[in-house]
């Protein structure tokens, strides 16, 4: 059994090594780039189309080591217990608009359709938590519906906001049903998949409750329902760089759909 002790020091070594790849996939990323620029000022237009595609390969890897490194930064927060939510004053149903916009782009053999009131929804929820949360549903509703249907649905009552992420595929199985939140480790016919997982901790967080089902005419439901937190006087708040928050939310978009880009099936 690994103690205490051991389990700590294995938490920050995932912790160090989560960290530490972000700093080789951006060179790689800025390689990439230079190595098109050069294509592009002394190639012919043939072998700029031939290069195309092994840089659109190492950019595809890119983003999934990306993808691994939220995941496990998400984790191991967790472990140490350093995930904690930070809620601000944030327009959810912008940011929630925002996402699945983005999501379609990637997603083309799939009809994203996101609902949000009229009225704008805007309450204390930690931004980051809120887009983790969305974007694990999301992916994970794409990868169950190559083809279809995907509806996202917003609203607030009185007492919670209510998030739905329901698609067209074939649901899940009774035994996934079972633990439908449970990390899925890397086995002879399967990827680790910790995007559920990620979901549930992060629901916790926030004080929510995140449920899974399969409806009856076939399909996923996942509904997260997170309580209204009202402001107090004592609150702080930390400054926002807009621009800057956008520009790392489309980076964490595109690593976690990066992998549906080009899939040009038709629903």
């Amino acid at each position: 059994m690994t103690n205490e002790k051991e389990l700590q020091h294995q938490m920050m070594m995932v912790t160090s090594v989560a960290y530490e790849m972000r700093d080789p996939t951006a060179v790689i990323l800025v390689a990439k780039d230079a190595i098109e620029k050069i294509a592009i000022d002394h190639l012919p237009q043939e072998k700029q189309k031939k290069l195309s595609i092994p840089m659109r390969c190492i950019e595809q890897s890119v983003d999934k080591l990306e993808r691994i490194s939220m995941n496990l930064l998400d984790i191991s927060h967790h472990s140490f217990g350093d995930l904690k939510a930070c809620c601000e004053p944030l327009c959810v149903s912008e940011l929630c608009t925002e996402i699945c916009e983005e999501a379609q782009k990637f997603g083309q053999s799939r009809r994203i359709i996101c609902s949000v009131p009229r009225q704008a929804i805007v309450m204390l929820m930690d931004s980051y938590f809120f887009e983790r949360i969305l974007l694990n549903l999301l992916s994970n509703a794409m990868t169950a519906c190559p083809e279809g249907k995907i509806s996202v649905d917003l609203k607030k009552n009185k007492q919670e906001l209510i998030l739905i992420v329901s698609d067209s595929g074939p649901g899940l199985s009774q035994e996934r049903l079972q633990s439908p939140f449970a990390p899925i480790y890397r086995t002879e016919n399967s990827d680790t998949k910790l995007g559920l997982y990620i979901c549930s901790l992060l629901a916790k967080q926030l004080d929510g409750e995140l449920t899974a089902e399969n409806m009856p005419k076939g399909g996923a439901r996942f509904v997260l329902r997170v309580p209204i937190k009202e402001s107090n006087n004592e609150q702080v708040f930390k400054a926002r760089n807009v621009d800057y928050e956008k520009q790392a939310r489309k980076r964490r978009i595109r690593a976690e759909f990066a992998l549906f880009e080009g899939d040009t099936a038709q629903s």
